[in-house]
């Protein structure tokens, strides 16, 4: 091997190993996998009378959404953005109702956690006094 060669090889080497070293330090933790919030759901409005108190939980990419008479769960998603992370979350419930979560994390707490309730028509308590869309919200207890 001639020394041009030689020179090439400890070239593309070393290059190598730096593009390797900044690919590993590009990889980002995602900070909310593992957290739980106690807090409470209320809805938007005039709606809004009474509370729903339960937990919000992210753990191993699930969004988790415990009361003490129910449990609902999601894939969720977050990016990160100066510093703030946002989150968000769309998953199906009995009914075939649609439930979508947004949010933010800012390393600490919750923020900004928003619910939008997609309902369909057939209880007929919930088809008198509810909009088809409900709007609610979550706050950390």
């Amino acid at each position: 091997m001639n020394v041009k060669m030689k020179l090439m090889v400890i070239y593309m080497t070393a290059a190598s190993i730096v593009y390797a070293s900044n690919a590993k330090e590009q990889v980002v933790q995602n900070p909310l996998d593992g957290k739980k919030f106690s807090g409470e759901v209320r809805a938007k409005g005039i709606y809004g009378l009474v509370g729903v108190t339960g937990e919000l939980e992210f753990y191993n990419g699930q969004l988790i959404w415990k009361t003490k008479d129910s449990l609902e769960s999601g894939d969720y998603h977050v990016i990160e953005q100066d510093g703030i992370w946002h989150f968000s979350s769309r998953y199906t419930i009995e009914n075939d109702e649609g439930v979508y979560w947004s949010g933010t994390f800012d390393g600490n707490t919750v923020d900004e956690v928003e619910i939008i309730w997609s309902r369909q028509p057939g209880d007929w308590v919930h088809d008198l006094l509810l909009p088809k869309q409900l709007k609610l919200s979550f706050t950390v207890k």
